[in-house]
C-alpha cells in the first residue's frame, strides 16, 4: 500500500515544476522532463476546468479584482474597454491559454477578448509567441537603458591588476567589465520578487512550456548582442582617447582577437544571467531580491575575464 504524500511531498514537487518550467522559458531545458509522460494530443485539447482553477492565482495576471472584473466584461460581450494597452492584450491572452491552451488560442482570440482590433494587437506585439515574453521583454530593454546609461558615465580607468609582475593579464579591461555588470544589476533592482512570467509559472497548464524553449533563444541572442557592442563601444571610445593623448590620429584596431574576446565574454555573461533567473523563480516565494542571484552567478564570469577589479 502506498504511502500517503505529505505536505513537504506537495511543496518539492510543486518546486522542481517551478524549476523546469524557469529552465525551460531562459533556454536551458528544452524537452520534457525526465520519466514524465508526454501527451501528444496535449497541446490540441482545452484542459480541463478544475486544471486552469487549481493554478496559483497570485502570479495570475488576471487575479486581481479589477482585471477579473474587465475579463467578465469582456466575455460577456460588453464590448471594448475604455483603454488599450500591452496588459489588456497580455491578461486576455492569459485567460485564454489557461482555458484552451496556446495551441488552440490564435491571434483572433486573443484581440476579441480584449477588445482591441487584430490590427491593434499587432501594433503591440509581432505575435502570439511575444505575448509570453511582454514582461522579459520590458526587462531586456531597462537593460539596454542601463548600457547605454553606463557609456556615458563610464571613464576609463587603470587596467592593471594586484597580482604583481605575473599576473595574467585581463582578456576585457576590468573597467569595461564592472560597467556591464553594474547595468545588469541595475536593471535587476527594478523586477519585482513577484513578476515571474505567468507564462513560465502556468506553463503546463497553458501549454506553453515547448514555445518558450522556442522562442527564449531571440531574447539570448539580444542580450548577448547588446554586452557585444557595449564594450566594442567603449573599447573603441578609450582607443580615440588613447591615440589623442599620444598626439596620432589613426587608431588601430586590436585585431580579431578583440572581437572573440568580446563574443565569448558576451555568451558567458549570459549564460550566467540564465542560470541565476533560473535559480531565482525555482527559489519561489520566499527567494531574495534577483540582484542576489544574479550577483553570485557573474562573479566567476567577471572575475575570469578581468580579473578581481572587475567587482568593484
Amino acid at each position: 500500500m502506498a504511502s500517503p504524500s505529505t505536505p513537504g511531498d506537495d511543496r518539492d514537487a510543486r518546486a522542481a515544476d517551478d524549476a523546469e518550467a524557469a529552465l525551460a522559458a531562459l533556454g536551458l531545458g528544452l524537452g520534457p522532463r525526465a520519466g514524465k509522460r508526454v501527451d501528444p494530443d496535449a497541446g490540441e485539447r482545452a484542459p480541463a476546468a478544475a486544471s486552469a482553477s487549481s493554478a496559483p492565482s497570485a502570479s495570475a495576471p488576471s487575479s486581481s479584482g479589477s482585471s477579473a472584473s474587465s475579463a467578465s466584461a469582456r466575455r460577456r460581450g460588453r464590448g471594448r474597454p475604455p483603454v488599450s494597452n500591452p496588459q489588456t492584450v497580455e491578461e486576455a491572452a492569459a485567460e485564454l491559454f489557461l482555458e484552451l491552451g496556446y495551441a488552440r488560442t490564435n491571434v483572433d482570440d486573443i484581440a476579441r477578448r480584449a477588445g482591441v482590433s487584430r490590427s491593434t494587437f499587432f501594433n503591440y506585439f509581432e505575435g502570439k509567441p511575444d505575448v509570453l515574453w511582454g514582461g522579459i521583454d520590458a526587462h531586456v530593454d531597462d537593460f539596454e537603458q542601463a548600457l547605454e546609461a553606463e557609456r556615458l558615465a563610464s571613464a576609463p580607468a587603470s587596467s592593471s591588476s594586484d597580482g604583481g609582475a605575473d599576473a595574467i593579464a585581463p582578456v576585457i579591461a576590468p573597467w569595461i567589465v564592472a560597467s556591464v555588470r553594474r547595468a545588469l544589476l541595475a536593471a535587476a533592482d527594478r523586477v519585482p520578487a513577484a513578476s515571474i512570467p505567468w507564462a513560465v509559472a502556468h506553463a503546463d497548464v497553458m501549454g506553453t512550456r515547448e514555445e518558450l524553449a522556442t522562442t527564449g533563444m531571440r531574447r539570448i541572442l539580444r542580450v548577448e548582442s547588446l554586452v557585444r557592442e557595449h564594450i566594442a563601444a567603449l573599447e573603441w571610445a578609450a582607443g580615440e582617447e588613447s591615440a589623442a593623448e599620444v598626439g596620432t590620429s589613426a587608431r588601430t584596431d586590436a585585431g580579431p582577437s578583440s572581437g572573440i574576446a568580446r563574443c565569448s565574454f558576451a555568451a558567458a555573461f549570459t549564460g550566467a544571467v540564465r542560470a541565476g533567473a533560473a535559480a531565482w523563480i525555482a527559489a519561489g516565494t520566499s527567494r531574495s531580491p534577483l540582484r542576489e542571484y544574479l550577483d553570485v552567478a557573474l562573479a566567476p564570469v567577471c572575475r575570469g575575464f578581468a580579473g578581481p577589479l572587475a567587482d568593484r
